[in-house]
């Protein structure tokens, strides 16, 4: 099961993630709970997440990020992708790793969940990114598609 890999190999012990200068955190509030999992074997090896989800060799994001309130039911799952500016490969990213949970998490499941993609953006953001939000959401829907250069995922995460 994709969570017991997640919870024993990939937690986080912090509410932030870095790699190669670019960074994404959140500042909880009270009564949030917010967990962050790196899965992208090239910064954490033991994570083994494209193995359970049979992945094989295709690409992955950086991160997954659980977020929920105890006095709200809704459970938000957001796919994190750090970037320097290739944002069509991000968006493949975030995609193709959504796509294998889809394939390994029973329908029930996933219904409860609100499925959101994030790609942060070191620098300033490419021209092709109107089409990659497009691409997005025809996946995930209006309004959970985050392509930004703002490291605070709060608000993205509560909306």
């Amino acid at each position: 099961m994709p969570f017991n890999t997640l919870l024993l190999n990939c937690l986080i012990h912090r509410t932030s993630f870095s790699e190669e200068g670019a960074r994404v955190s959140i500042k909880r509030q009270p009564g949030e709970i917010t967990l962050f999992f790196n899965i992208d074997e090239q910064s954490n090896r033991k994570c083994g997440l494209r193995r359970t989800l049979g992945m094989g060799e295709s690409v992955i994001c950086d991160l997954v990020v659980f977020h929920t309130h105890r006095d709200n039911d809704k459970k938000v799952i957001c796919l994190v992708e750090l970037k320097g500016s290739d944002v069509k490969h991000a968006a493949k990213q975030v995609i193709n790793t959504y796509q294998h949970f889809r394939k390994s998490l029973a329908r029930p499941l996933l219904q409860r969940i609100d499925w959101k993609a994030c790609i942060y953006l070191k620098g300033s953001a490419p021209k092709e990114t109107k089409k990659v939000r497009q691409d997005l959401e025809k996946t995930f829907g209006r309004g959970k598609v985050n392509i930004t250069s703002e490291s605070d995922l709060g608000r993205f995460l509560r909306g």
